[in-house]
């Protein structure tokens, strides 16, 4: 099978096991010609350490304390912004 059609009219021909396999053939080429065009992959950079940048969030209690101070927060906000537009 040398072009796209041949091949269009053969895949329904070809039963589950050898269409995964087409898959995979097709898959593996692909890989190859994006990797020989670019040469960067996200797949070969080192693991990063987000250590510093993040911070545990702490238990189940803590957090949900935190949103419930954020709702409150963005309730006053909204109150307060209610009241000077309204008068």
């Amino acid at each position: 099978m040398s072009t796209l059609t041949e091949i269009e009219s053969a895949v329904p021909l070809l039963t589950a096991r050898e269409l995964a396999e087409l898959e995979r053939v097709v898959r593996a080429e692909r890989m190859k010609k994006t990797k020989a065009r670019n040469g960067r992959s996200i797949l070969n950079l080192p693991p990063l350490n987000l250590g510093q940048m993040l911070r545990p969030l702490g238990t189940r209690d803590e957090w949900h304390d935190v949103q419930r101070l954020a709702v409150r927060k963005k309730d006053e906000f909204c109150t307060v912004t209610e009241t000077k537009s309204g008068s």
